[in-house]
């Protein structure tokens, strides 16, 4: 019978522990689930592309930048080599990827939090933590940020794990060792990583203190210190210069009165329940709920104690450790803002928040003692209150990160040579290097040239005030701090942070005015940088507004564009043509060569004879076959209803010419319409004249890409040449009537050319071959044994269908044959071959007959 009783007692305690780890298994995949949910689904917003832009940069820039910033470049290294590993790009996974190492830091939160909360209190306290820190919303929130906040608060966890490891005697040197490397290493990722170690002191020190061999062992802790200084010894120098002359503008302005102070608690408060994501889109009822839930716990515990209950004293001291270590931190952030200078953000309560989750655990822990349906209750309600923060995190638009990638991308598709781009607070240029296009993606794909210099404003006005070619390929122009402190950035020409005087900031303006043909303006946090505004004053006193775009998100961007007030020379152009007899091109005929995949700048001036309702222009490329290959279509600004008459008006216009276009001599054509119905205004006859609306404006010569496109999957391979996408102009057809197919097609690298003839054939559902088609691959001016490896071409193929042919369903299929022989090249659809390639499916209706 006793044996009987070991063994199920032993079946029963196995069991026990298989339950516990299955629920500590599950609460760590369901926080990595979560914080994989809609990761990099949202921009970067200006932090974490900073975070993107030291990353690229060679680790020696990186460390001579952050230098001169605020932040140490341990982060910045880890999210360097991610980098390196992971190369995320625009077109493939730059939010995603750089998302990862917070992602990865964020689901190790868990695993310490388990192994404290053992430590502190017991498993199912531990397992309770771990459950309500994976759907917690401040940490799902860090969990996806691409900044170190979440790389610190492993390294902040794992210092109190090992310095709780070494007061346990517990392999005491090792866990030494482990400290000292964690708290260096947190130094190294955020400076106020140092409060955390003033609260791991407190704490060790007071257990320390405790012990009859307490002058021993504070020494040996003490010499753990001292290892980490060591190890930050380095960087300390720097460390020290940035905290006591920061070389920075003021960030935040300080607690001007008690309620400010108070709406920083309550935000504090709220922020270990809600996150920043606050139903309501209030703190007040969640930091007053989070103060009732450390008072309940406290009282509980204090009962527990006076009651001699198992454990008692252990969850007690949990508890203690626990508080403390938490808001000692956050204590030194206050005092430090409220009597030094103003550095509090809630961002940086997170670096100690994550253990908290333990005192509401440890709270619903002992209530299942008591109450079992009140325990269920406060976690079912913990958890709807976390999800609901977590969806407004997600979901609500208040909460949305700055939507940079595509006002970027818009700004960048909208710049014209002789553009200056303006960014007010001149340190937020690291939004424009990260998402400034420099690669085509997909077979249409068009990039802007590249940003070409970053110049401060008042070098600019030094170096090239006078110099109206300095804008002819995308130039950042940095503002600076007006009438800032001399000491910002330490008054090195290198630093992203300096001081302009209003005078020098006011005539820089009017050079740029002056130089540039029209100014971009990217405003954001230009209050910081020009508190009074005096710039963006200037700017409407002095320029003609054309477009302003809000940049969707949390810190209300906007993008600008100005056209400068002066006059133009109104007597050196002629009339090339005039449309409607309302409005008239000037100069000549625009002969043009671009490379696939970059936009085709057209500079035109027109001038307006009558007033004008608002037009719009239309401009097209159309090859040899009179195939429509590349439009754009774009109004004037500013709107043409505006215009005075007789007024010479620049208007540049870009034409993007697709990456698969092929290489080759093509017609460029416009037509202006009425903005409001479409209707174009008509032309003269003439020889230039086309329809009576369209204007051959000139001959665009098409070379090819000056790099290779990121591009799809391909849909199937044939040889060395790839099958990237396949269009037909219409699904339906008469017999008689010409289907239009356009095809991509890409050469991958290798030293094999050929020439190949592309076979599209028209198949029954029999599969039998009902019709065929022969075209040379390339045509005859660009055949395929001259195409050059990884650069798409686009070809176009006529089909006429048999007037003879039955109605039905039909499939289009291609196959590629060598010109020389006529052999069939075998077709891959990944690794598997396939006998003929499907490209659409066309439904022969029945044709018309005459009555």
């Amino acid at each position: 019978m006793q044996q009987n009783g070991a063994s199920l007692s032993s079946a029963h305690r196995t069991g026990a522990v298989i339950g516990q780890r299955s629920l500590l298994l599950a609460g760590i995949l369901l926080g990595f689930a979560l914080r994989l949910h809609r990761l990099g689904a949202e921009s970067l917003w200006y932090d974490e592309t900073v975070s993107v832009h030291l990353a690229r940069k060679s680790i020696a820039d990186m460390i001579a930048h952050t230098a001169g910033d605020i932040h140490p470049p341990g982060y910045y290294l880890l999210l360097h080599l991610w980098g390196r590993l992971t190369t995320p790009t625009l077109a493939h996974g730059l939010e995603f990827l750089y998302a990862w190492p917070s992602l990865f830091a964020g689901v190790l939160l868990l695993a310490l939090i388990y192994a404290l909360g053992r430590r502190l209190f017991d498993a199912p306290t531990a397992l309770l933590g771990v459950w309500l820190a994976a759907v917690s919303p401040f940490q799902l929130w860090y969990s996806q940020e691409v900044r170190m906040y979440t790389v610190g608060a492993v390294l902040a966890l794992l210092c109190l794990w090992a310095a709780l490891r070494f007061v346990d005697r517990l392999n005491p040197l090792r866990w030494l060792l482990v400290f000292a490397l964690s708290a260096a290493a947190g130094m190294y990722t955020l400076y106020y990583f140092a409060f955390w170690l003033v609260g791991v002191n407190v704490i060790v020190l007071g257990l320390l203190w405790r012990n009859a061999e307490r002058s021993k062992r504070i020494v040996t802790w003490l010499g753990a210190q001292l290892g980490a200084l060591l190890l930050f010894a380095p960087w300390l120098p720097t460390f020290i210069r940035q905290a006591i002359d920061p070389p920075v503008p003021p960030w935040r302005a300080p607690w001007d009165s008690a309620s400010a102070l108070l709406a920083s608690l309550a935000e504090t408060l709220a922020a270990f329940l809600v996150g920043q994501s606050p139903p309501a889109h209030t703190n007040w009822p969640w930091a007053l709920l989070m103060a009732a839930v450390i008072a309940v716990v406290l009282a509980a515990m204090l009962f527990t104690v006076q009651q001699e209950r198992p454990d008692a004293a252990k969850h007690l001291s949990g508890v203690i450790i626990t508080i403390a270590v938490v808001f000692l931190p956050v204590l030194q952030l206050y005092l430090l803002t409220a009597f030094v200078t103003p550095v509090y953000h809630v961002r940086y309560v997170f670096l100690y928040a994550p253990l908290f989750v333990l005192v509401p655990a440890l709270g619903m822990r002992l209530a299942w003692h008591w109450r079992r349906l009140a325990a269920v209750g406060a976690l079912a309600i913990w958890l709807a209150i976390s999800a609901t923060a977590a969806v407004s995190f997600w979901y609500d638009p208040l909460y949305r990160a700055d939507d940079h990638r595509s006002a970027v991308a818009s700004l960048a598709a909208q710049w014209r040579p002789g553009d200056a781009i303006l960014v007010n607070a001149g340190w937020i240029y690291p939004i424009l290097t990260t998402y400034w296009p420099t690669q085509p993606a997909g077979v249409d794909g068009v990039a802007p040239p590249p940003i070409a210099q970053i110049v401060r404003l008042p070098d600019f006005l030094q170096d090239h005030a006078a110099d109206r070619s300095f804008f002819t390929s995308p130039t950042i122009v940095r503002g600076g701090s007006v009438d800032g402190a001399p000491s910002l950035g330490w008054g090195a020409a290198t630093s992203d942070f300096f001081a302009i005087t209003a005078s020098d900031a006011i005539d820089a303006l009017a050079a740029l005015a002056e130089t540039s043909q029209r100014l971009w303006h990217y405003r954001l946090y230009d209050t910081v940088s020009d508190p009074d505004g005096m710039l963006r004053r200037w700017l409407d006193d002095h320029m003609t507004l054309l477009s302003e775009s809000p940049v969707p998100g949390r810190d209300f961007g906007l993008v600008q564009l100005f056209a400068p007030q002066r006059s133009s020379d109104q007597s050196a152009l002629s009339a090339l043509v005039c449309f409607g007899e309302q409005i008239c091109l000037l100069g000549d005929t625009q002969n043009a060569t671009v490379s696939a995949g970059s936009p085709l700048y057209l500079p035109l001036r027109w001038r307006a004879s009558t007033p004008l309702p608002d037009l719009a222009v239309s401009l097209r490329l159309y090859d040899r076959g009179g195939r429509l290959v590349a439009q754009t279509d774009a109004p004037f600004l500013p709107r043409s209803s505006d215009w005075p008459l007789d007024t010479v008006q620049f208007q540049p216009f870009a034409l993007p010419v697709g990456v698969s276009t092929k290489p080759g001599n093509y017609t460029l054509e416009l037509v202006v319409y009425r903005s409001e119905d479409g209707r174009a205004l008509p032309l003269p006859d003439g020889e230039q004249t086309v329809d009576g609306q369209r204007l051959r404006l000139g001959e665009v010569t098409v070379t090819p890409p000056v790099q290779a496109p990121v591009l799809p999957a391909a849909l199937a391979s044939f040889d060395y040449i790839d099958l990237i996408e396949a269009r037909l102009d219409r699904t339906a057809a008469q017999p008689g009537e010409i289907v239009r197919a356009a095809l991509v097609w890409r050469p991958r690298p290798g030293d094999y050319r050929d020439d190949y003839q592309a076979v599209l054939t028209l198949r029954d559902g029999s599969g039998a071959a009902a019709q065929e088609w022969r075209f040379p691959l390339g045509g005859h001016d660009y055949p395929s044994g001259g195409w050059l490896a990884t650069l798409p071409v686009r070809d176009f193929y006529d089909l006429p269908i048999s007037a003879t042919l039955p109605s039905g369903q039909y499939t289009l299929t291609v196959a590629l044959h060598r010109t020389a022989d006529d052999l069939s090249i075998a077709s891959r659809r990944g690794w598997l071959s396939v006998r003929q390639v499907e490209i659409g499916a066309i439904q022969l209706e029945p044709g018309r007959t005459s009555s």
